[in-house]
């Protein structure tokens, strides 16, 4: 998530990858989210072929098997990732808070 004002970006986990799971298929099959998802990926092995390459030779049937499983597992809409960014925000800001107070003065008490 990024705004113009603050001129900072975020970056917000929204699902783990397991060994046989997809990404990227939503484009092809119309069920795009409203923001920006990119794969991070740490040493993982990752196959990219063009869309164009994609739609011209993949089966009928597959294309019907990977819409049905991203309605399985949609991605979360931009409003949902922001309100989880803000609430893991208050989170780290709170233990920040605590932490700091806690070593100043040795007092576990902070004021939300």
């Amino acid at each position: 998530v990024s705004t113009p004002e603050a001129k900072v970006c975020m970056f917000v986990c929204v699902r783990i990858l397991k060994p046989g799971d997809t990404f990227g298929f939503e484009s092809l099959v119309g069920e795009m989210p409203d923001i920006s998802i990119s794969v991070v990926s740490n040493n993982a092995e990752c196959v990219v072929i063009s869309k164009k390459l994609f739609q011209n030779f993949a089966p009928p049937d597959i294309l019907i098997s990977l819409k049905a499983r991203c309605q399985n597992f949609p991605y979360p809409t931009s409003h949902d990732i922001t309100n989880t960014l803000h609430s893991q925000w208050l989170w780290y800001s709170y233990k920040k808070r605590l932490l700091r107070n806690t070593l100043i003065h040795g007092n576990l008490t902070v004021k939300v």
